[in-house]
């Protein structure tokens, strides 16, 4: 519904920066999606939007969504049950939660893996 009532024109009025990244993300949408989906500083009805103004294909989103949300659901579970059985401050620095936290850290960093890989690989063809 997104895409087709108000997309393109949307992108249009945005300016030349939406524009940019519009295009960016329908020429990489797989990379864009999973990097907005691991990270999670980024409200996700506007990640669930941001592909509908774009015309990127289902099955990359589907792909993309399945594969972005797995290992952040994983961490955020983990560090909830780490952080639950908590009962005093000296369970605050246990190695359960420090190894939550540290997932958490190793979550964040994964995107950013990803992009230097496939910027080598770009430069090695």
């Amino acid at each position: 519904m997104a895409r087709s009532a108000c997309g393109e024109s949307l992108i249009r009025r945005a300016g030349p920066l939406a524009c940019k990244l519009a295009a960016g993300f329908r020429a990489d949408a797989f990379s864009y999606l999973l990097f907005l989906r691991l990270v999670p500083a980024f409200p996700f009805f506007l990640v669930n939007l941001a592909p509908a103004f774009t015309s990127i294909p289902l099955r990359t989103f589907v792909l993309a969504t399945f594969v972005g949300i797995i290992p952040g659901t994983f961490v955020f579970v983990n560090l909830g049950e780490t952080l639950g059985r908590i009962d005093s401050l000296q369970g605050l620095v246990s190695w359960e939660t420090l190894g939550a936290f540290a997932l958490l850290g190793i979550l964040a960093l994964v995107p950013v893996v990803v992009r230097r890989r496939s910027s080598r690989t770009a430069v090695d063809t």
